[in-house]
């Protein structure tokens, strides 16, 4: 399975790379989002209602076809643990993506993401850049 990332699922939507190729290519059910994407799509939405007007129908479109994985209390404990780790190496990694990072460890997910600088981080997360 592929968790895809907020920076990825904006990339799909702007068509940047192979982004678009590859999540066409593969099927919606190998494919999840968090509820943290959600959060911060529909965050970049209120800031800018001409990107809203043009994305928000197909983003909508794609949380019906793909599976949207909670935040939730096992995220927690693994988030906990990553924040940790990373706080005792002097390597922290910005909050939402430290959350998104934890809930594709805790479900064993490819993390989908241009950002690898923040994410190759965090110890034994598998990640994949489709830009």
């Amino acid at each position: 399975m592929y968790l895809l990332d907020t920076c990825t699922v904006s990339d799909f939507f702007s068509g940047l790379g192979n982004t678009k190729q590859r999540l066409r290519n593969t099927s919606p059910a190998e494919v999840a989002i968090t509820a943290i994407t959600t959060m911060e799509v529909h965050y970049g939405f209120r800031l800018n209602a001409a990107v809203e007007r043009k994305f928000s129908a197909s983003f909508r479109g794609l949380c019906e076809t793909v599976t949207v994985l909670p935040f939730d209390d096992a995220a927690a404990m693994v988030a906990a643990d990553i924040r940790a780790s990373l706080k005792k190496t002097g390597k922290q990694i910005g909050s939402f993506d430290l959350l998104i990072g934890a809930i594709a460890l805790l479900h064993d997910h490819v993390l989908v993401t241009s950002n690898t600088r923040e994410f190759e981080r965090i110890e034994g997360l598998k990640i994949e850049n489709w830009r």
